[in-house]
């Protein structure tokens, strides 16, 4: 009897690690270059500040806005660098829906590319845009 619960007790547990992989591997994907850009976000509202070319990766100053659509919220936000080990860099879910949103932070880049910013309105719609970013070395990577 001891022997079946362990045998149940560690498929159980060997399903759920891999389960968590293939959401990760999906999650990943999901944030590709190729997958943003196959969206057509409206980028009507949506302001990036990121310098076009940075010497490192390693803090790069980073601003956006946002102002949603007249009688809409914003929900949450989205901050992908789709070419970095973990493409989400981070998201903001507000716990009061707001119609401006205002964010100034600092981001690490693994290599040139792209920088996303997708906000979700109270009505499921997506608002986003991306901005380009140029490093001449990087960050995430060890070189050796």
């Amino acid at each position: 009897m001891v022997k079946r619960r362990f045998l149940k007790w560690s498929i159980g547990v060997f399903s759920m690690t891999w389960a968590g992989v293939l959401i990760a591997q999906n999650k990943n994907e999901a944030y590709s270059e190729l997958a943003l850009k196959s969206f057509k976000f409206n980028p009507e509202g949506v302001e990036l500040d990121l310098p076009s070319l940075v010497e490192t990766g390693n803090s790069i100053p980073f601003r956006f806005a946002i102002k949603a659509p007249p009688r809409q919220k914003i929900q949450s936000v989205d901050m992908v660098a789709p070419e970095n080990p973990n493409p989400l860099l981070m998201r903001l879910k507000m716990s009061s829906q707001t119609e401006h949103l205002r964010f100034a932070t600092r981001i690490r880049l693994a290599t040139s590319q792209d920088v996303w910013v997708i906000a979700t309105l109270d009505n499921g719609q997506k608002i986003g845009k991306s901005i380009p970013a140029v490093i001449t070395l990087s960050a995430c990577f060890d070189a050796s």
